[in-house]
């Protein structure tokens, strides 16, 4: 029930028959009170975004500038479009197929319309070929540069950047301390995050960038188990170095989990996406992320594919643009943190939900490799 009229009216539920919810269509009808839209429904706030209830259909992620009339004729002039999704702010445009409106729950609706087309694609929703890159299993001349088996019982301070910069970012409830949440033994650091006030803050964590960078051509993995506790959103990652600002920079997300979602990922996040608008380059449940697992990608000119346990889970090609694909361009940074809440793990903490307490991320290893 996503009508952008809704004020004013009261709808009830009955609880026992009603109609058979297969028959609900997935695809919304025309808006009998806009004229200016005759071919479809606008529905304001939503975000058509893959996995939430849209699947991407423009190969190379394309994104145009102009009206909310133009993004719209896009869709309506091409027959496998289903819905397009129009940033209001930038005049960004993307279309969309299989568009259904009932699972349009991204953590990030503010700010976007999603014009769903009458009917709509009336052709077969078929994927894009995303690319000619071939991922390999395996580079034979690939070689480490760069780890840390975290060995001994204090961080190494030539290879990590302990963060407490004070800053806070994603509407995130923990403050990270430089001291006090990390620990090394037996092998392995563990992040801790903590029911404790700490600078205005009621929880405190962890957050970590590595002193050395990084640029195209190398393969970057962790060995990493996580709890699975309330508001809880571990993370490995690369963020770009530079002057640019974020999204412009680049963002390489190689793992995420938020107990929110319940599901591991990898995102990538650049200046057509506007950041916030990631590009999911794979999804998979987070039963067991409990349990020690690898988490890698191979980052070349190419392209970046990404691997779970050594399993292939997804790509993303290159692009020509900056704009599309800063990956090439800049050299980027690690990242492991804990946070607790904020846009993506805290999505859930509704009603006065709290956090879980006591929370961690732990790393057995992270090691950086030359390829080919």
């Amino acid at each position: 029930m996503t009508s952008p009229y809704n004020a004013g009216y009261t709808v009830y539920m009955k609880v026992t028959g009603g109609e058979d919810p297969s028959s609900v269509p997935t695809t919304s009808q025309p808006d009998p009170h806009g004229p200016k839209y005759p071919d479809g429904l606008l529905l304001h706030d939503k975000n058509a975004y893959e996995g939430f209830g849209a699947v991407e259909i423009d190969g190379i992620d394309n994104t145009t500038f102009g009206s909310e009339e133009e993004c719209m004729q896009r869709c309506t002039a091409y027959p496998m479009c289903g819905c397009a999704l129009f940033e209001r702010s930038t005049g960004r445009c993307w279309r969309r197929c299989e568009c259904d409106a009932r699972k349009m729950t991204s953590p990030y609706n503010a700010g976007f319309t999603t014009f769903m087309k009458r009917g709509g694609e009336t052709k077969k929703c078929v994927l894009p070929v995303a690319t000619k890159f071939v991922p390999r299993d395996d580079y034979p001349a690939a070689r480490v540069v760069w780890s840390d088996e975290f060995e001994g019982d204090t961080l190494d301070a030539d290879k990590w950047d302990a963060r407490e910069d004070g800053i806070v970012y994603n509407d995130e409830l923990q403050m990270y301390k430089k001291q006090g949440n990390t620990h090394l033994s037996d092998g392995v650091l563990r992040m801790s995050a903590k029911c404790e006030k700490y600078r205005g803050y009621n929880f405190t964590s962890a957050k970590m960038h590595s002193k050395r960078l990084f640029r195209a051509g190398h393969r970057v993995e962790a060995r990493l188990k996580m709890s699975k506790g309330r508001g809880a959103w571990p993370a490995f990652w690369l963020m770009g170095n530079g002057t640019d600002v974020w999204p412009r920079i680049g963002e390489i997300d190689i793992l995420e989990y938020t107990n929110c979602a319940g599901e591991v990922m990898g995102n990538l996040h650049y200046l057509n996406r506007n950041g916030e608008g990631a590009l999911n380059t794979y999804k998979m449940p987070g039963d067991d992320v409990q349990k020690w697992h690898q988490y890698r990608i191979d980052w070349t000119s190419d392209g970046i594919s990404f691997f779970v346990d050594d399993e292939f889970v997804g790509h993303a090609v290159a692009h020509d643009t900056y704009a599309a694909w800063p990956y090439n361009t800049n050299e980027y940074f690690i990242i492991l943190n804990l946070a607790i809440g904020g846009s993506l793990g805290g999505f859930c903490l509704k009603d006065g939900a709290e956090p879980e307490c006591n929370q961690t991320l732990d790393v057995d290893w992270v090691r950086v490799s030359e390829l080919s």
